[in-house]
C-alpha cells in the first residue's frame, strides 16, 4: 500500500537570541504561500496575538473570507476586460455540425486560459480570487460542468513543485468558499480528497492540506460528501 504522508506536526522551533517567535510564524507563513497582502493585513489588523500562530492562522482565513466576499458583491465592476461574461454567453448558445454547443467550447477554452494565465504568473502575483470568481461564475451559470474547472487543477496538483501545488490548494479553498455547490461537491469527493493527500508527501503541503480540510468541515456546507474529509483527517492522525 501506498506510504502515507508525512505531515509535520512538530511545534515551529524556539526563536533565535534577537528574533521573535512572529518572524517564525511570517516565515512559516510565507513557506505555505500565503500572500504579502494577507501577512501585512493581519500586522495592521493590531487586535492578533501575533505570538500565537493559531490565532494569526485563524485571523488570515476569516480576512480571506471577508475579501472575497466583498470582491463578490462588486464582481460586476471587476470583471476582467478580455473575458466576456459566462453568463451571458450561456443565453444563446449555437450548434455546431456535431450537435456540441459553441458556447460550451469556447468556455472551457476561457476556463483553460485562466488557470494557465493565473500559473504562469511571476511567483510574487498568488492572488487567486478574481480567477476563483470567473470560474465559479462559469459553472454557475452552466457554461462548464465542475469537472472542466477541475481538470486542468488536477494536473497542476500532480507536479512536484511546491509553490504550484500550494496555489492549486489557495484556488480551491477560493472555489470551496464561494460555495457553487457543484464544486464544493467535486472538490469534497474521494478521488479530490484522495489527490490532495498524495500531494502532501511534502511536509509544507500536507500541512497546507490538512489546514483547508480542518476548515472546510467547520463550514456551513451541507453536503454528503463532508465525510470524505473526516476519514482523511483520521488516517492522517494514525500515520
Amino acid at each position: 500500500s501506498e506510504p502515507s504522508p508525512d505531515f509535520d506536526r512538530k511545534a515551529p522551533p524556539s526563536p533565535k537570541p534577537g528574533e521573535c517567535k512572529w518572524d517564525l510564524i511570517n516565515q512559516r507563513l510565507i513557506d505555505m504561500g500565503y500572500p504579502e497582502e494577507d501577512r501585512a493585513a493581519v500586522v495592521l489588523a493590531g487586535t492578533v496575538d501575533l505570538e500565537n500562530e493559531l490565532d494569526v492562522m485563524e485571523w488570515i482565513s476569516r480576512h480571506q473570507v471577508s475579501v472575497q466576499c466583498k470582491r463578490t458583491r462588486h464582481s460586476t465592476t471587476l470583471a476582467a476586460p478580455s473575458f466576456t461574461s459566462p453568463r451571458a454567453k450561456a443565453t444563446s448558445p449555437s450548434f455546431s455540425a456535431s450537435g456540441l454547443s459553441k458556447t460550451s467550447k469556447i468556455a472551457r477554452k476561457e476556463v483553460d486560459a485562466l488557470i494557465t494565465d493565473l500559473f504562469m504568473r511571476p511567483e510574487s502575483s498568488d492572488d487567486c480570487s478574481m480567477c476563483c470568481l470567473l470560474l465559479c461564475d462559469y459553472v454557475a451559470s452552466g457554461a462548464v460542468g465542475p469537472k472542466d474547472v477541475l481538470r486542468p487543477l488536477k494536473k497542476l496538483l500532480e507536479q512536484k513543485q511546491i509553490h504550484t501545488q500550494l496555489k492549486v490548494l489557495n484556488l480551491l479553498n477560493g472555489l470551496v468558499l464561494n460555495g457553487v455547490p457543484q464544486l464544493t461537491t467535486e472538490i469534497l469527493s474521494k478521488k479530490w480528497v484522495d489527490r490532495m493527500l498524495k500531494a502532501g508527501q511534502s511536509p509544507v503541503v500536507g500541512q497546507r492540506v490538512v489546514e483547508l480540510w480542518r476548515h472546510w468541515r467547520e463550514l456551513d456546507v451541507c453536503d454528503p460528501q463532508l465525510s470524505n474529509l473526516t476519514a482523511a483527517l483520521e488516517k492522517c492522525n494514525q500515520a
